[in-house]
């Protein structure tokens, strides 16, 4: 029986930085800055990132457009947009 391989909706900093081609100290500053989303907290110290999420930022970054609807990230960027 073969095993369907599932890709995980969170990463460990680590593996989020290496998704998006970057170092861990990267991410977590730009997300400080607000520049990237922020992660998810899941315990007491453990954090998460969000792949959907790390997705839409890393289209919005290239100019890609997409169903904002979906990703929350997105709607926060158009709002600001909207206002100044």
């Amino acid at each position: 029986m073969r095993r369907r391989v599932t890709e995980p909706r969170a990463l460990s900093t680590r593996d989020a930085a290496k998704y998006c081609g970057i170092r861990p100290a990267r991410l977590r500053a730009l997300a400080k800055a607000g520049q990237a989303p922020a992660p998810v907290t899941v315990g007491k110290r453990q954090h998460v990132w969000l792949r959907d999420a790390l997705d839409g930022w890393l289209d919005r970054l290239a100019g890609r457009t997409g169903d904002s609807h979906a990703n929350p990230w997105l709607l926060r960027d158009e709002e600001l947009a909207r206002r100044g």
